[in-house]
């Protein structure tokens, strides 16, 4: 992990308005001898640690919010669409053709 990866992320997201650019620097420059040294200190605990568990055992050492924003933003992101995807699919069963005249009341009624 780089300053230059995570200035490339930052941007994409559209998250330069939410981060101090010259601070994050520095939090990566913090940030990179902590990773190494929790990496290092049990090797075996943090290869069965998930990601979210990797950042939250860094965030617990180190004050590092521009990297939390952007951490947060990028973790927030669904991994799939299955969750939208099952809401329309219950709204499918309930809103159908024949039913095309319900109201928002009554539709609230049949969940």
């Amino acid at each position: 992990m780089t300053f230059s990866d995570i200035e490339r992320v930052t941007t994409k997201l559209n998250l330069i308005h939410k981060v101090n650019m010259d601070e994050l620097y520095d939090e990566c420059s913090t940030a990179k001898p902590i990773l190494k040294r929790l990496k290092e200190d049990a090797e075996d605990e943090w290869k069965s640690k998930g990601v979210a568990a990797r950042w939250v055992a860094l965030f617990q050492v180190a004050d590092l919010p521009n990297m939390l924003s952007i951490t947060s933003h990028i973790l927030s992101i669904p991994a799939s669409t299955g969750y939208v995807e099952r809401i329309f699919s219950r709204m499918a069963n309930k809103w159908s053709d024949c039913r095309n005249r319900c109201s928002t009341e009554l539709m609230r009624r049949l969940k």
